[in-house]
């Protein structure tokens, strides 16, 4: 009996995959620099599920994703395009630090259960 094993994953021309669907997107200045490259490579870890690469990357991958940075960024655009090369889908949702900030304030340690159930209850895009 043979067993399924995925084959290994080739993050270079995903890389190059990934900046031409930036560039179909946001326009031809898209591009992911060399400091940025190692993100990427982990969110795709994440994204494709890969444990081979998730132990090489050091992260878990039942952990969700948390980024923050300037409105304008990219964050969207990256983890839209993440999603897309995908099979299995991972469902993510947007959520303003402000509102995570209030809610905290407000709800304290008990938050990280009401964004779980949220996660959870997320439909699945397509």
């Amino acid at each position: 009996m043979q067993t399924k094993t995925m084959e290994p994953f080739n993050y270079e021309q995903a890389l190059r995959v990934i900046i031409k669907r930036g560039k179909a997107l946001c326009g031809p200045d898209y591009d992911i620099s060399e400091e940025q490259e190692p993100i990427v490579r982990k969110l795709l870890t994440w994204f494709l599920h890969d444990e081979a690469q998730a132990a090489v990357e050091g992260i878990s991958l039942e952990k969700g994703i948390l980024l923050s940075r300037p409105v304008g960024c990219g964050k969207t655009t990256i983890m839209t395009i993440l999603q897309s090369l995908s099979r299995k889908k991972r469902p993510f949702m947007i959520v303003a630090c402000y509102d995570v900030a209030i809610d905290y304030a407000d709800m304290g340690s008990r938050l990280s259960n009401r964004i779980l159930v949220t996660r959870l209850r997320m439909p699945e895009r397509h």
